[in-house]
């Protein structure tokens, strides 16, 4: 046995949140975020300096890029006359390089296949003696 409320507190209540909600359902998200200033990237200049000096001094690199016909002299100027916003974007694409991988997808691979035949060889009710 249901009752029914039948006041009119009710009823101003019910369009009120009526109103309320449809109202918050066009309101714009507002999204607020941290900028880095300016001075964001000089700060860290030395540092992002360092890291692609490091590179720089590989004899693999230095040797590709005699190659390719760029003198020590001219590597300097040219790391020398790069902004501080592209100078963090090189030395953190260089400490996002993965040289010889890390080898978990292969595992992961690995694993997934072993668990697939297992699988297999269960539902088929096959088994497998090494003798």
């Amino acid at each position: 046995m249901t009752q029914c409320i039948d006041t009119r507190l009710f009823r101003i209540t019910a369009i009120l949140l009526l109103a309320v909600m449809t109202i918050a359902g066009f309101a714009p998200r507002a999204e607020a975020g941290f900028i880095p200033s300016a001075d964001a990237y000089a700060q860290e200049r030395g540092q992002n300096m360092e890291t692609v000096q490091q590179v720089l001094e590989n004899r693999m690199v230095t040797k590709r890029l005699s190659e390719l016909g760029y003198s020590q002299e001219e590597i300097k100027t040219r790391m020398s006359a790069l902004s501080d916003e592209e100078l963090h974007r090189v030395a953190s694409s260089i400490k996002d390089i993965d040289v010889a991988g890390d080898g978990v997808g292969l595992v992961i691979g690995l694993l997934v296949i072993v668990a697939l035949v297992a699988l297999i060889f269960h539902f088929t009710d096959t088994r497998v003696t090494i003798s």
